[in-house]
């Protein structure tokens, strides 16, 4: 995840990680009654996905997404697309960060593949951010822009009915994470994953099996090093959308 906020590159992930890189582009075609996006979020890739949605006679009721994230407002916009059109996503290879964040919690019916990779490693709330968010030097060139993207995220979840601890969970409440960050050397972790009965937890429902089954580690073993498997506790760190 990535936020392009007047000037300001700032990484959400705390360890750089290539297997799912970012590029400036994304495919983007319709076929019946599905949409499909493959690449990071951006400004032309949306706009295609709008407008092939505007155009087609018969509106498409899904939208097949592969993405590692990118511009967190641009996943921001994708998501209160999927919301505001009910659209079914569906993860075809992956979706982690602005993908996980945005995208698949504001879907009608979220589907996972036995192979979907859905993995999650930060947002506006994760400590850092959270941090220069509560900064009062109005002058620092980093405030404004986190300030923005918080206020943007707070709207986005209350609207979604989806908490925003989600986003941040697996850094908070697991110390493999902070270990892994203290490391810096390999294995890195890109992020964490939930089961389906967790992800329910912080609002997230309506998550199908498309072939009654989960199992994306299976498909690529190495992922069990760069992705830690989170259970979720009734430990206080659930943000509820109705008091943002």
């Amino acid at each position: 995840m990535v936020l392009f906020t007047g000037g300001l590159v700032s990484s959400c992930m705390t360890i750089e990680i290539l297997r799912f890189r970012y590029t400036d582009y994304a495919q983007v075609s319709i076929q019946g009654d599905t949409l499909t996006f493959k690449g990071s979020m951006n400004a032309e890739g949306n706009k295609k996905l709008f407008r092939l949605y505007e155009e087609a006679d018969v509106k498409p009721n899904r939208l097949l997404i592969t993405s590692g994230g990118g511009d967190v407002m641009l996943g921001i916009e994708l998501g209160y697309f999927v919301h505001k059109h009910q659209l079914d996503v569906e993860v075809q290879k992956y979706c982690g960060s602005s993908c996980a964040n945005y995208v698949f919690t504001a879907a009608r019916q979220k589907i996972l593949q036995r192979d979907s990779v859905l993995f999650w490693h930060g947002s506006s709330y994760q400590p850092d951010m959270d941090k220069i968010f509560r900064a009062d030097d109005k002058e620092d060139v980093l405030t404004q822009p986190i300030k923005d993207w918080r206020m943007t995220e707070n709207e986005f979840f209350k609207t979604i009915q989806v908490s925003p601890s989600i986003t941040v969970y697996g850094m908070l409440a697991d110390e493999r994470w902070s270990e892994a960050v203290d490391r810096k050397k390999p294995p890195y972790l890109m992020g964490w994953v939930y089961s389906v009965a967790d992800m329910k937890k912080f609002g997230v429902t309506n998550v199908v099996l498309k072939d009654s089954e989960w199992h994306w580690q299976v498909s690529d073993p190495s992922l069990k090093q760069e992705l830690i498997f989170v259970s979720v506790n009734d430990d206080g760190l659930i943000i509820d959308p109705a008091t943002l």
